[in-house]
């Protein structure tokens, strides 16, 4: 994935390497991710560059439209662009990551 000036925000075990001038940080994804059990960090990274991700399979890209929300469970999340909004919270039996405007 490349980078031009923009953030894109990956789940901590995601982060594989990067090039260029990409700064790396972190966010905390929100209490309510820690008291479910998940422990949910995010990297921030912002900058152009290349970025090599990973996940445990296969990546598949959904692209939303403006005010489109989506339900994911926090273990399936492996990035996310800086206009997705985000909203941590518990379900009935598996925590739930909201993405959307």
């Amino acid at each position: 994935m490349r980078l031009e000036h923009e953030t894109m925000y990956l789940q901590s075990g995601s982060y594989m390497a990067s090039t260029g001038d990409i700064e790396i940080d972190t966010k905390w994804g929100g209490g309510k991710t820690f008291f479910s059990g998940e422990g949910f960090f995010l990297l921030k990274m912002t900058g152009t560059g290349d970025l090599l991700i990973s996940s445990y399979g296969a990546i598949h890209e959904i692209g939303l439209e403006p005010g489109q929300r989506l339900i994911v469970d926090t273990g399936h999340v492996v990035a996310f662009g800086e206009g997705v909004g985000y909203e941590a919270s518990k379900g009935i039996s598996i925590g739930g990551f909201n993405l959307g405007g």
